[in-house]
């Protein structure tokens, strides 16, 4: 169970960097998108932020892990769960902006791998 939860946050940390980096940096084709969608810019960066933050955290919690540190561990649990309700409340916004399924996607792919790198890591620990 402890590599799919390592491979599993892995895969988050880098998706939610990915998508993170951009918002927080306010970097034009995130804001060109979050105007589409009708949200603040602040909300955005402060969503980027929180994004970058969780990955970062999955990082410091494997390294933890690998090392032996148990207060970086319980650093990557936590990190999963703010992405979980981070993506939750993502789509919560997507849903009540009546947004087509495809712009919720996103939101909800990272929050099926969000709660299957919670629940990995979770067993592992």
């Amino acid at each position: 169970m402890l590599i799919a939860a390592m491979v599993l946050a892995i895969l988050l940390a880098v998706a939610v960097l990915a998508v993170g980096v951009p918002k927080a940096l306010a970097l034009k084709t995130a804001v060109d998108q979050t105007v589409g969608l009708g949200l603040d810019l602040r909300v955005m960066r402060l969503t980027g932020v929180f994004e970058v933050l969780g990955g970062v955290g999955l990082i410091v919690g494997l390294v933890g892990k690998w090392l032996g540190i148990a207060w970086a561990v319980w650093l990557g649990a936590a990190a999963a769960v703010g992405l979980v309700v981070l993506m939750v409340l993502a789509l919560g916004f997507h849903v009540t902006k009546r947004d087509p399924v495809q712009r919720m996607v996103p939101s909800a792919v990272l929050l099926v791998l969000s709660a299957a790198v919670l629940a990995t890591w979770l067993m592992a620990m």
